[in-house]
This record gives structure tokens, C-alpha cells and sequence, in this order.
């Protein structure tokens, strides 16, 4: 899986995602939201992204209106999870229709593999006979 990075930060798929569909663009911003979905409390994302608090929260309660979620860091990690969540119902999808061609995929070999025996085996037998006679 690709990966992203922010202010040094290996930034997950699923916010990456969510960054995009909310238009979230300043790296700041996406480390912040990786940082709350790491379950970091607001004092150590400040500590990290050097915000202040009341920076922190006016920003986090911004992105939250943007994506028009409720409940600030939660609701934000609620979408996230959603995203990610359905981004593996998709790749299970996805792996089981590739299940589902590879294995018609190789039943055709399998019979082709078969006449190709058949054939080579009615071809020495003709062979055997034409010897013989």
C-alpha cells in the first residue's frame, strides 16, 4: 500500500482519503488528523504540531464543519474509521472477483491441459498402429 507523509509523519490511507474528500490540504493539518486517529490526547499534538490548544481546537472543530461531522476528534475519527472500514469491504470484493476469475481462468487450462493429453495420447496410439502395420 502507498504511502503518504506529512511534517515526517507516515500518514494512513484511510486519512489520506478522508483529507482528499474534504479538501484538507495543509500538511499541518492532515499530521493533526493522523495524530487524533493515533489516539493522541489534544496537550501532545500540541507539543508535536505546535499548535497552541485554542489553535488545536478551533482547527479540529474547522475540519469537523468541513467534513460535516459532530463531536469535533470524535466525529472525525468516526469518518476515518468509516473509510477505512469500507475500504476493506471494497479490497475484499475486489480479492474475491479476482478469486472468481483466476479460478475460471484456470479451469479453461485445466481443460485445455486435458484435450491436449487426450489428443497426445490418440496420436501415439496412431502412431503404435501405423508402425505395426
Amino acid at each position: 500500500m502507498k504511502s503518504f507523509y506529512a511534517y515526517n509523519m507516515e500518514i494512513d490511507w484511510p486519512v489520506m482519503e478522508f483529507c482528499q474528500r474534504y479538501g484538507v490540504t495543509y500538511p499541518r493539518h492532515i499530521a493533526v488528523i493522523q495524530m487524533l486517529v493515533d489516539g493522541m490526547i489534544y496537550e501532545d499534538i500540541c507539543w508535536k504540531s505546535g499548535f497552541s490548544e485554542n489553535t488545536l481546537r478551533k482547527t479540529v472543530y474547522n475540519i469537523a464543519k468541513k467534513a460535516g461531522v459532530e463531536n469535533g476528534k470524535d466525529g472525525i475519527r468516526t469518518a476515518i474509521y468509516q473509510i477505512a472500514l469500507n475500504g476493506e469491504k471494497d479490497r475484499a470484493v475486489g480479492l474475491e472477483k479476482e478469486n472468481k476469475r483466476l479460478q475460471k481462468e484456470l479451469n479453461h487450462f485445466r481443460t485445455k491441459l486435458k484435450d491436449l493429453l487426450m489428443r497426445g495420447q490418440e496420436e501415439t496410439c496412431d502412431h503404435k498402429l501405423a508402425k505395426l502395420s
